[in-house]
C-alpha cells in the first residue's frame, strides 16, 4: 500500500493548479496575522499555513490529472483513493495496522496503471 501511494504522490508531484493567492497577497495576510494578539507560536502556525495556500490537496491534484488525461474516476475509485490515503496515514503515523485487501491493492494498481499508460501514450504522440 505504501509503495502504491508513493507512486500516486510521484504521479501528482509535477501537477500544478491555478494559484489562489499571489505572493503579495500572502505577505498581506501574514502582516495581518502579525498585528493580532496571538502568541508567537500561534502566529508562526498560521503563517506556515498561509505559505501552503497554493498547495492543493493530493486528491485535488489526482482529480485534475485524471481530468486532463481523460481518465474518468467513478465514485468507487475516488472512495478507494480516499481510503488508501487514510490507511497510508495510519501506517505512517503508527496509529494502527489497517486491514488492506488484495482487491484494494489490485484496484489501486489499476488506477495507477491507467494514468501511467495514458501519460506514456501522450508523450509518444500515440493519441
Amino acid at each position: 500500500m505504501l509503495d502504491l501511494w508513493t507512486a500516486i504522490e510521484f504521479i501528482v508531484s509535477g501537477y500544478s493548479v491555478d494559484k489562489l493567492f499571489s505572493s503579495d497577497e500572502k505577505i498581506k495576510l501574514k502582516d495581518i496575522i502579525e498585528n493580532t494578539e496571538f502568541n508567537k507560536n500561534q502566529k508562526n502556525a498560521i503563517k506556515s499555513k498561509i505559505d501552503m495556500l497554493n498547495d492543493p490537496p493530493i486528491m485535488v491534484k489526482m482529480s485534475g490529472i485524471c481530468a486532463n488525461l481523460g481518465i474518468e474516476l467513478n465514485e468507487t475509485d475516488k472512495q478507494l483513493l480516499e481510503t488508501a490515503r487514510k490507511k497510508r496515514n495510519e501506517i505512517i503515523h503508527g496509529k494502527k495496522d489497517p486491514n488492506i485487501s488484495e482487491s484494494e491493492i489490485n484496484k489501486l494498481k489499476s488506477i495507477i496503471e491507467k494514468i501511467i499508460l495514458e501519460k506514456v501514450r501522450r508523450m509518444n504522440g500515440l493519441i
